[in-house]
């Protein structure tokens, strides 16, 4: 049993375009995390984060109680692949890769009393910040905070 206290996910620009997404079950809690879009395949006017978040969140509700990490994995890999085949895009996502659904989760699940981080989402549990980043990316990440806190030193601010 648990207690959600607090929801809360803001899009960008609106709820219809928010990547972001969340889903509660008796069995798991997630917080799903669509990447942002890359490429320029048309889903239906939906961004390619968007689907995935949808895609990923109705697979999450139909996890069986009991599945570990591994088997999670697995079934929400499946949940993206169906949707390749059944919109028969096999041979164009694995032409243009910028044109995958992708997107990062992490789940709480209730049975194992386990926290599952998939992808690069971090989380916080207690006043604990658990971190999964993408160590290939920390340079530009390093870089660009640099370049922003030049930015803010010279007087720029975001608006």
């Amino acid at each position: 049993m648990y207690t959600i206290v607090e929801i809360n996910s803001t899009g960008k620009v609106n709820a219809e375009l928010n990547e972001d997404g969340w889903v509660a079950t008796p069995d798991y809690v997630a917080v799903i995390d669509g990447s942002t879009s890359k490429g320029t395949h048309d889903y239906g006017g939906k961004k390619s984060g968007r689907l995935a978040m949808e895609i990923i969140r109705e697979a999450i509700s139909l996890l069986r109680p009991d599945c570990g990490i591994r088997e999670c994995a697995d079934e929400l890999s499946l949940a993206l692949a169906n949707y390749y085949v059944q919109h028969h895009m096999i041979n164009e996502v694995a032409s243009h890769t910028e044109n995958r659904l992708t997107a990062s989760v992490v789940i709480f699940s209730v049975n194992r009393k386990e926290v599952w981080q998939i992808g690069d989402c971090p989380c916080m549990i207690g006043n604990n910040i658990f971190e999964n980043p993408k160590y290939w990316e920390l340079p530009m990440a390093q870089a660009r905070a640099l370049f922003l806190e030049n930015e803010l030193r010279i007087g720029k601010s975001g608006s």
